[in-house]
């Protein structure tokens, strides 16, 4: 075993490293998700400061290997490297609290781009360096040098892919974001004790020592703590009760600084059916669009919080939930109130890859899927909102929620949307939630379109729903946005407007 590791050792550190770097870049999202969000914006960042750091670090390493070829250096490397890790689980709170204050004094952009810089720059560097400086010392081992360095650039490649799907199908879900940072650090300081036992023995050790005690610590620590804290395949979630008063405690789920995914009421302890999300309310006004309701789909569960009122309110109708991320039926049955019913189906599907898919004509159609700004983009383009149109019965309604202002800049995602839409549908409204509406302010906003040509009625004998259609808007918004397409759409770009 020590003649085979002897032989191979710099395949099976390039190996590794390559591996810990994807896995670093995907947890490293992880870490920035809760305080910028998971757009285009805050990947954009995250691969461009990995792809930077790997940049620099391959030319470092080029150039050191041409000073020193020494396997003891390389292994202070990959050491190294470890010790970096370390450093980002431990300065990581101090750096995206930083980067929470650059972003409020510009936009998401410019913190998410610092926070990654920080974070994720100097591990990446040093893990950079592996590659170039196995390639050195294989070199001296062999006389073809264009083989040996194909090699391991190959056998680190191999180790990236490894450990993308390692990480994305597997760990993350089953570990937190913190745990699996801890674990990449032991692992990467027990492969510098490997490639070379004696070079600063005593400190390797301590650290894979300490790094070892430390994440049994965080796992008690952590079973200590939940459930609060949960990470997915898809997204970190935050379950926080909030105590109004002495008898009543709002209960949230988050994903990120921006807001609440979901908001559940609890009454003397006891969970309450009662939807408070205004939003979820004119949802329930349907009937009067299209009194018939028997199916309905709503597109985006998060904690199920809309299901219960629509079952309640159409006790013969059944209702299908597309949810993209399966963790969430769990964590919504215990901590909010999700109750099994035959009347209920949840499909565990994106969104668009449901609706391509569909078959089944509804009576109305909900659209409430968010990412971190605003709807997903490929929900929201004039292909997706002709196939949300294909899935209607004849008559039927789509209630859609869209978080906008509706005029100057932060008005444009409402804009865009309804534009979409009206090349679409043949009629669109707008409703404004909020009562004391001001058209420059952030606020949530019931678009709905019909699948119809007769007009609807705009007084109703419920005196809710007849207050609701008081709040209509479209009248006023104006006609200024492109339509968006799954070729070109700039939602995000708008969102980023209501971010800033």
């Amino acid at each position: 075993m020590k003649n085979l590791l002897d032989k191979y050792y710099l395949e099976i550190a390039v190996f590794v490293c390559g591996a810990v770097v994807m896995m670093v870049e995907l947890v490293g999202s992880r870490f920035l998700a809760p305080h910028f969000g998971t757009s285009l914006y805050v990947w954009s960042s995250v691969i461009g400061v990995v792809m930077g750091s790997l940049s620099l670090g391959y030319w470092l390493g080029g150039r050191m290997s041409v000073v020193n070829p020494r396997r003891g250096i390389f292994s202070l490397i990959i050491f190294a490297a470890a010790l970096a890790v370390v450093g980002l689980a431990l300065s990581k709170d101090y750096i995206l609290a930083a980067g929470d204050s650059l972003a409020a004094v510009s936009d998401v952009r410019w913190g998410s781009f610092f926070a990654a810089l920080t974070l994720f720059s100097l591990p990446n560097v040093l893990l950079g360096m592996v590659s170039p400086y196995a390639a050195r010392l294989k070199i001296d081992q062999l006389q073809d040098c264009g083989r040996a360095v194909g090699d391991l650039y190959a056998i680190s490649t191999v180790g990236s892919i490894i450990g993308t799907f390692t990480a994305g199908f597997w760990l993350i879900g089953m570990f937190s974001a913190d745990q699996i940072n801890i674990y990449l650090a032991a692992i990467l300081a027990a492969i510098s004790l490997a490639v070379d036992f004696k070079k600063a023995r005593f400190l390797k050790l301590s650290v894979l020592a300490a790094v070892v005690v430390w994440g049994f610590i965080f796992d008690f620590m952590a079973a200590k703590k939940l459930p609060l804290t949960f990470d997915t395949s898809y997204a970190r979630y935050l379950v926080k009760d909030v105590i109004l008063d002495s008898r009543s405690t709002l209960r949230a789920l988050i994903t990120d600084n921006l807001g609440a995914q979901s908001l559940m009421l609890i009454y003397d302890g006891k969970p309450s059916d009662e939807m408070i999300v205004p939003y979820n309310q004119y949802f329930l006004m349907g009937r009067h669009f299209k009194p018939d309701i028997r199916h309905g789909l709503l597109i985006g569960g998060g904690a199920f919080g809309f299901t219960g009122g629509f079952l309640n309110s159409y006790p013969e109708a059944t209702l299908d939930v597309v949810e993209i991320d399966p963790a969430l039926t769990g964590i919504s049955q215990k901590y909010f109130n999700l109750k099994t019913n035959s009347r209920l189906t949840i499909i565990n599907e994106d969104g668009r890859v449901f609706l391509n898919q569909n078959k089944s004509k509804y009576d109305c159609v909900y659209m409430d899927a968010f990412n971190s700004m605003a709807m997903p983009f490929h929900l929201a383009t004039q292909e997706a909102v002709q196939k949300i149109y294909g899935s209607l019965n004849d008559g039927a309604a789509v209630f859609v929620n869209v978080v906008s202002a509706s005029s100057g800049d932060q008005g444009k995602v409402l804009r865009a949307i309804k534009a979409t839409y009206e090349n679409v549908f043949p009629q669109v409204y707008v409703f404004a939630t909020n009562k004391e509406d001001k058209s420059d302010e952030l606020s949530n906003y019931v678009l709905v379109a019909l699948k119809s040509d007769v007009a609807p009625q705009w007084i109703s004998s419920d005196p809710q729903f007849d207050a609701y259609l008081k709040t209509r808007m479209d009248q006023s918004i104006e006609n200024d946005m492109p339509i968006m397409t799954d070729d070109r759409s700039l939602l995000e770009k708008y969102a980023l407007e209501i971010v800033k």
